[in-house]
């Protein structure tokens, strides 16, 4: 068979999953009140754009306000605005009408089914899977009750979604169903700062390659999704921009390296930030190229790939502005890849260090340094890569040159 093939049996445990987890998240989770804050502002958003209004404008943010909070927010709170490209409304537009609570259990069952099916791809992917049921399941179970995951899911982030579609992205390149793969990277712009470094970074891989249906399939679907969005409500973009250039003024939005600094007042904060910022994507960048090099030159190319793409998703965390602590569910890519090459108590370790660790860090560090709930978890998974495959990383330059 070939591997770029999805199983039919997988499609159709993908459909149970999704109805079996809509129906026990309504009943266990949604029917309650005030569930899954984050998501109304989506569902909202949604409604008004069905009906023909702006889901960017003042009063569409008050609405939001009151339905989410029962009260206008005050200007230093999170103003709890939309604030997504508008091609947004497509994903919610078939449960828009449904009541808030059926609508969020369905998308709460989506959001799992679509992330369990890009676990379930990341193993044939990394052409990895233990032959202990027990095992697997914890797999699974690993990276959905980790932090960023699991509030990711509570709150019905889309950080959440954009990892499916990632995802997606990894497998479907990695067995050369580049078209595939395109379509995915378009559609995880749905949250943009999310793929602001990985986009560039995977077309610059394509251009090396030649991969030229990645290349197309990406831009068509970029355009029909813009495309369709102008005919909709022409006014989208510079709405959307307003909004965006507001966003900083009432929620935390700094890279990584703004974050470290963030304690330093002044411009000695402000230029030691810059500075490493620069020293990072440099030195990220340039190992990056390195191993598509390397995966070009066939020499271990599968692992080449691996770690490119994990060092692709590692930059995406740290040198964008960010501004959610589900952000660095991103990372299960890399962790996936330790995984598979632990050993059987490696394994165990890492399967419940992600979820004992990432805890531990909210915990920590969210009341006292919002950022580094952000900054950390990349910055340990790039520490583990480099301890786990220094040697390989030896082995693979020596073989480069």
């Amino acid at each position: 068979m070939n591997n770029t093939i999805i199983p039919p049996a997988f499609s159709f445990a993908l459909l149970c999953l999704f109805i079996v987890a809509s129906i026990s998240f309504y009943f266990s989770y949604t029917s309650q009140r005030n569930a899954v804050a984050d998501f109304y502002i989506e569902w909202k958003g949604t409604q008004v754009a069905l009906e023909g209004g702006n889901p960017y404008s003042n009063e569409t943010t008050r609405l939001i306000q009151l339905g989410s909070k029962g009260r206008l927010v005050e200007p230093g709170e999170d103003q709890l605005a939309f604030v997504y490209p508008y091609w947004r409304i497509f994903f919610n537009a078939p449960i828009a009408f449904l009541s808030y609570d059926w609508a969020s259990a369905a998308w709460l069952g989506f959001l799992l089914t679509l992330y369990c099916g890009a676990l379930y791809l990341l193993q044939r992917g990394l052409n990895w899977k233990s032959k202990s049921p027990i095992k697997n399941a914890f797999y699974y179970l690993a990276f959905i009750f980790s932090f960023p995951a699991f509030s990711s899911l509570m709150l019905g982030q889309s950080a959440l979604l954009v990892t499916a579609f990632i995802g997606g992205v990894y497998y479907f390149l990695k067995k050369g169903a580049t078209g595939t793969a395109g379509v995915l990277l378009a559609l995880a712009t749905v949250k943009p700062q999310l793929t602001l470094a990985l986009i560039p970074l995977l077309l610059i891989r394509a251009l090396w390659r030649r991969e030229w249906r990645f290349i197309i399939a990406f831009f068509v679907t970029m355009g029909l999704l813009a495309a369709i969005s102008f005919i909709l409500f022409p006014a989208w973009l510079s709405e959307f921009i307003a909004v965006a250039t507001r966003y900083p003024s009432y929620k935390p939005s700094l890279t990584g390296t703004a974050f470290a600094f963030v304690w330093l007042d002044g411009a000695v904060g402000t230029i030691l930030g810059w500075f490493c910022w620069l020293l990072l994507a440099c030195a990220g960048v340039w190992l990056w190229w390195r191993f598509t090099l390397i995966e070009s030159g066939k020499i271990k190319a599968g692992l080449a790939y691996d770690l490119s793409f994990s060092i692709a998703l590692i930059l995406t965390l740290l040198l964008p502005p960010q501004t959610n602590i589900s952000n660095p569910v991103l990372l299960f890519v890399p962790i996936a890849l330790l995984m598979s090459r632990a050993s059987e108590r490696g394994f165990w370790s890492l399967a419940l260090g992600i979820i004992v660790i990432s805890w531990l860090i909210y915990f920590l560090f969210y009341s006292v340094a919002y950022g580094a709930v952000i900054i950390i978890p990349p910055i340990l998974i790039a520490i583990f890569l480099f301890f786990n495959f220094r040697k390989v990383l030896s082995e693979l330059n020596t073989n480069a040159n």
